[in-house]
C-alpha cells in the first residue's frame, strides 16, 4: 500500500497536478473527488425528478447490439424511479475480490495494476439499468435524458425505456407534483 501511495505521490508531483484548498487548511494535493469532478464532469448526475443518480453508459442487448444511454448508479428508495422498479447498480463480489488481487499483485509486479484498472472499469459481473428513452424519445446520454424529462413534464406520468440484463422494457414512472410533496 505504501508503494502505491508513494508512486501516486511521485507521479502527481512529477506531472505537476496543481493542489487545491478544500477549506480544511492548505493541502499539498487536491482530493481525488476534486480531480474527478473537474476532469470527468459527466461522471455522476442527480436527476431529482426521478430520484436517481446517473452517468453516461452503455448496455448490451441480448441480440449483441450495444446501446448508449444513461446508466443508473443510485436509486433513492423513496423516489419515483424506485416505485417504478428501477434498481441500483450492483457489483459482484467476485469482481471486487479479483480487482483486489490485481492490486496486491501490483505491489510485486507493477504492471498488474493496469489489470486492476481495466477490470474495475469494465462491466464484467455488474448488473445495472440503462435508460435509453423517455416517452418514446431516444436518449443516448445524461444530457439528452435531462432534456427529454424537462420536455415531458407536462403530465404526471412519463415512460422510460430501460435495458436490464440484455432485455429492453418500458417502465411507467409517476412524477411527484407540488401537491404530493406538501402532503
Amino acid at each position: 500500500m505504501l508503494v502505491v501511495l508513494s508512486l501516486t505521490l511521485q507521479a502527481t508531483l512529477t506531472y505537476g497536478v496543481k493542489a487545491q484548498d478544500c477549506g480544511y487548511g492548505s493541502s499539498a494535493l487536491g482530493s481525488v473527488d476534486d480531480y474527478l469532478g473537474k476532469k470527468k464532469p459527466s461522471l455522476s448526475h442527480d436527476v431529482p425528478e426521478l430520484g436517481i443518480e446517473v452517468r453516461d453508459g452503455t448496455s448490451w442487448l441480448g441480440t449483441g447490439v450495444r446501446v448508449r444511454g444513461a446508466r443508473v448508479i443510485l436509486v433513492h428508495p423513496e423516489g419515483p424511479a424506485a416505485r417504478a422498479g428501477l434498481k441500483n447498480e450492483q457489483r459482484s463480489l467476485g469482481k471486487e475480490i479479483l480487482t483486489g488481487a490485481f492490486i496486491a499483485g501490483g505491489l510485486v509486479f507493477p504492471p498488474a495494476l493496469f489489470g486492476a484498472l481495466v477490470l474495475g472499469e469494465s462491466d464484467i459481473g455488474d448488473s445495472h439499468d440503462t435508460i435509453i428513452g423517455v416517452d418514446s424519445q431516444r436518449t443516448r446520454d445524461v444530457k439528452e435524458l435531462e432534456n427529454a424529462i424537462h420536455r415531458s413534464r407536462e403530465g404526471p406520468i412519463i415512460y422510460l425505456s430501460v435495458v436490464r440484463d440484455g432485455h429492453r422494457s418500458q417502465m411507467q414512472v409517476s412524477l411527484c407534483t407540488g401537491r404530493e410533496k406538501s402532503e
